[in-house]
């Protein structure tokens, strides 16, 4: 992982735990499995240790926690457990659920 682009990210992005919770709009074995991942933990957390189920799930999370869980799901993407994580901000992009 890019120390520097972490460190700025830290900077833009409140680092504080996001306490809404559902995580996700919606009610399923999927949604209630990606809450039950990364609910209750920050973003910065979930850089350390982003659970590989969680990689491709970020169209799924509400408004809020796609804007909190932004900063881990772009540095994610580009560390050597990269993956679907910077496809999953892509959809969430093109589908208009997240303003670039």
């Amino acid at each position: 992982m890019d120390d520097e682009l972490f460190q700025s990210l830290r900077l833009a992005f409140p680092t504080h735990l996001l306490t809404a919770r559902p995580l996700t709009n919606h009610r399923c074995e999927e949604c209630d499995e990606t809450d039950r991942l990364l609910g209750g933990r920050t973003w910065v957390e979930v850089v350390l240790d982003l659970p590989a189920y969680c990689h491709d799930v970020f169209p799924l999370l509400t408004d809020e926690a796609r804007r909190y869980h932004l900063p881990a799901y772009l540095l994610t993407s580009l560390g050597p457990d990269g993956g679907l994580q910077g496809e999953s901000v892509l959809s969430a992009i093109a589908d208009g659920r997240i303003s670039p």
